[in-house]
């Protein structure tokens, strides 16, 4: 008999894809990109400096339930009040996903700052 324990892996959480009140998030729309599979996608991540970490969203269509998958790339907790800077968003990293990830709207820039509000930017 085998006495070690070992750890479950850990559980997936769901995501908002709605920002909480000082949130920045950027995030990949796993199920919508077309020219990569998901495998593909996460490791161009992890080459390009990220640390994805799988998230799930459920919602009901015409009475069907869905389910999206996602993959959270960068997470901040911000004051709400203070600015983003403007170059926040041309990182190269984040340009370089953008321009290989096929749609470019597979990769989500979100935040939600009072300068600026809840705002959100295709790459």
């Amino acid at each position: 008999m085998n006495t070690q324990t070992q750890t479950p892996p850990p559980r997936i959480q769901e995501m908002s894809l709605s920002p909480k009140r000082g949130e920045i998030m950027l995030y990949l729309d796993l199920h919508r990109i077309e020219n990569m599979s998901t495998m593909e996608a996460l490791k161009l991540a992890e080459s390009l400096g990220f640390t994805p970490e799988l998230r799930y969203r459920t919602w009901e269509s015409d009475g069907v339930q869905q389910v999206g998958i996602y993959a959270l790339l960068h997470y901040e907790k911000r004051d709400y009040n203070s600015w983003l800077e403007a170059e926040y968003v041309t990182d190269a990293a984040f340009e370089e996903l953008a321009h290989q990830i096929q749609p470019d709207l597979a990769v989500h820039f979100t935040y939600n700052l009072k300068h600026g509000r809840q705002e959100e930017l295709a790459a």
